[in-house]
């Protein structure tokens, strides 16, 4: 019996538009999102980069000082090479703890911020998530979790106009989660900045 096996399929090669010169711009080994986010705030300094709900504005420079201040709290609270988790709707404080997680250095790992109970639970313990960090309002889906893994420190951070109230909550005291003190890490922000 002869059983024909399809040949792969070939890589199609664009004709369009190259990416340009800002592809090109850095050398290979610094075309990374650190480097370029430090060379954007050189240029740009205090320019909106990212706008939220039409208030909360993100500059460049803002955006770099917090990521590597958000970069060295990691570092110093669970250590480098670890996985932090991202429990967050599109908001101010996502691009900088992204960016300040790869930078401590560790991963990033986005988790979906409709996911809940058993799904939630799977991708926090799947992920091996040491650092998790949850927006206010989402706070009680993660208390309601039976467990989160490896999970050795929850930062909370707060939502609209409350953003410099972030909640540290260490792994053995995760249980009482609304009844710990605030503990500001990150500043505050104007949303008029």
């Amino acid at each position: 019996v002869h059983v024909s096996v399809p040949e792969p399929p070939r890589v199609l090669r664009g004709s369009g538009l190259d990416l340009g010169p800002y592809a090109t711009r850095f050398p290979l080994v610094d075309r990374t999102m650190l480097h370029v986010l430090r060379a954007q705030a050189a240029t740009y300094g205090e320019k909106p980069w990212l706008v939220f709900d039409h208030t909360d504005v993100l500059t460049f420079a803002e955006a770099e000082r917090l990521t590597f201040r958000i970069a060295n709290a990691i570092r110093d609270s669970i250590g480098p090479h670890k996985h932090v988790g991202l429990y967050l709707r599109n908001q101010y404080e996502f691009m900088p703890v992204e960016m300040g997680a790869m930078a401590a250095p560790g991963v990033a790992v986005p988790l979906n911020a409709d996911a809940r109970g058993p799904l939630l639970q799977s991708q926090i313990e799947r992920a091996d998530i040491a650092l998790l960090v949850v927006r206010r309002d989402l706070l009680d889906w993660i208390a309601a979790l039976e467990g989160l893994g490896q999970t050795e420190l929850v930062v909370v951070v707060g939502e609209g106009d409350l953003p410099d109230q972030v909640v540290v909550v260490p792994r053995k005291r995760r249980r009482r989660l609304a009844r710990l003190p605030v503990d500001p890490i990150l500043p505050a922000h104007d949303g008029d900045a």
